[in-house]
Formats: C-alpha cells, structure tokens, sequence
C-alpha cells in the first residue's frame, strides 16, 4: 500500500475540507440506481472467503416441501413435519451442516468451499425499502460435491452436489451482515431436497 508523504497527506486533507469539494472515498460503496451485477463463476476472494466464515446460521431450518411431500424427498427419509435444527461447522475449508430432526435423527452434508461463486446483485427497489438511497438485492451460490452422514449416508450418490444460496440486502462493499436467509440445495441422479433458514 502506497503511503502518502506528510505535506502530499495534508493537502490532500486540506482539499477534501474545500466548501464544494467531493471527499474521496465517501462513494466506495454507493449504488447507482439501475445498477446490475451478475457473474458466475466469479473468483472467490479473500476477503468474501472471510465474510463467508463469519457468518452465524440461525439454528431453526425448515425442509422445503411441496404438496406432493414425501414423495418430493429424494435422498433421505425425512420426519412427518418440516421442522429441524442446524449447525454449521467450518474447519480449513471444509463446512459441515449438522442437521437433527424432530425424532432425534441426525445427519450431515459436508462439502468443501469452492475457489468460485456465482454473484447476482441486482437494484430492486422495496416498498420496505424507507431510504431514497439505492440498495442491492443480493444473492450469493456456492455450489460443490456434497457428501453425507448419518440419515443422508445411504441416500447420496457420489455425483450428489450442493447449492448454498445466501441471499440478502446492502450496498456495493458486501458483508456477512448483509445476508438475512440461505438454502441449502441437494440434487444429483437420486438425490432432491433442500433446507432453508435465517441468517442471525
């Protein structure tokens, strides 16, 4: 990083101060209406790697299910009703979702974090939305082999993947806080089924 002399720092300041003067850096982050980023297979940097380890999963998740439940599960034998309980491990790379259902029985979905990610940000405006200021729909997948212990053991194929979707709102400088919800998405030959929850 490039640092500025004594009197380069101090004109700089001087001219930041100036009545009608633009401060440098005020804008890093601000979003321009109408913007719209979308990039898969973005590279994932460091500094998203560390927003990504950084976040904490609620640990209420619900099993997606439609009207043709439980036929729509594939993969595992899932409980009567939608309600589990998570938590996520990371260690060197690897992230692990332990997931417990309402009887007792526990499993995990393991999948090691990709070198890319698929961004999509998008300025959507939000009846919610009180501020004039631009704000960022966000939606961050991870996707990777996935494999399983416990109930999803025997459902998983070896070609079974995960998508980890994490969606959200804030401006251009992204953080983990930005993130209100995740789906976790399991398919594969003989695998469908996916958990969703909050982001706390």
């Amino acid at each position: 990083m490039t640092r500025l002399s004594a009197p380069s720092a101090f004109v700089l300041a001087a001219a930041m101060l100036l009545p009608g003067a633009t401060p440098v850096f005020a804008c890093a982050c601000c979003v321009d209406r109408g913007y719209r980023f979308e990039r898969p297979g973005d590279e994932l940097e460091a500094n998203q790697v560390s927003e990504l380890e950084g976040l904490t999963f609620a640990q209420n998740a619900k099993l997606r299910t439609t009207a043709a439940f439980p036929d729509d599960i594939k993969g595992f034998e899932p409980t009567a009703d939608d309600d589990y309980k998570i938590a996520v491990r990371r260690e060197q790379g690897i992230w692990r979702f332990d997931i417990t259902d309402s009887k007792g029985g526990t499993g995990t979905l393991s999948f090691k974090l990709p070198k890319i990610i698929d961004r999509f940000e998008i300025d959507f405006p939000a009846e919610d939305n009180a501020s004039d200021e631009p704000s960022l729909v966000k939606e961050w997948r991870i996707v990777a082999p996935v494999s399983g212990e416990g109930m999803f053991k025997a459902g998983l194929s070896k070609s079974a993947r995960v998508r980890l979707i994490l969606q959200g709102r804030g401006n251009m400088c992204t953080s983990g806080s930005d993130f209100q919800s995740w789906q976790l998405v399991v398919s594969g030959p003989r695998e469908s089924f996916s958990f969703m929850g909050k982001v706390d």
